[in-house]
């Protein structure tokens, strides 16, 4: 059975590759590198692309994940915050370790934080569907000063974690 030949054309999707916010902190990360920084730490993986984070590994940068972590960094470290932003609680224990913060929180996170924040001051209960460990849960959810629900499910549970949020408000009947 011969089978005709045909050309085939591959088109790249327009939506392809790093969302901007992830592109800008990546790019943060080899900034620091560029200027001579010897001590550069991330606040978690810059990006969930092995590949990119084991580069940045080979160019001298260490992931850091948690608060014993921070305890162990050196006074004259920066420490580049990934684009999903983390809690004023590890910026503090950052700062307080005599560290440089550079903060490449995508503006577009940054813009949910302050929402999230305004309205659960004024009494709307936040509710944030997605994975209750995944970093933007949990830095969402860290700027809520009133009731914060982050159901769990096995659709929740099993969510990418590229889909790691959904954020819904509303007042409650009073």
């Amino acid at each position: 059975m011969d089978k005709e030949k045909k050309d085939i054309t591959i088109k790249l999707a327009k939506t392809a590759g790093f969302c901007f916010g992830v592109k800008r902190a990546v790019n943060t990360v080899y900034e620091q590198i560029e200027k001579g920084d010897k001590l550069i730490y991330t606040y978690g993986p810059i990006i969930h692309n092995e590949e990119v984070v084991k580069d940045l590994e080979e160019k001298g940068v260490k992931v850091i994940e948690s608060e014993e972590d921070i305890e162990k960094i050196e006074a004259d470290a920066t420490v580049v915050i990934r684009s999903h932003g983390t809690t004023e609680k590890i910026c503090d224990l950052i700062k307080a370790k005599g560290a440089n913060i550079v903060d490449a929180t995508c503006p577009f996170v940054q813009k949910i934080h302050r929402i999230v924040s305004k309205e659960s001051m004024e009494g709307r209960t936040i509710v944030i569907i997605g994975n209750e460990g995944h970093g933007i849960s949990k830095d969402v959810s860290s700027v809520c000063s009133g009731s914060v629900y982050i159901p769990i499910s096995k659709k929740t549970e099993s969510l990418n974690a590229s889909v790691a949020a959904a954020i819904f408000m509303w007042e409650q009947n009073k």
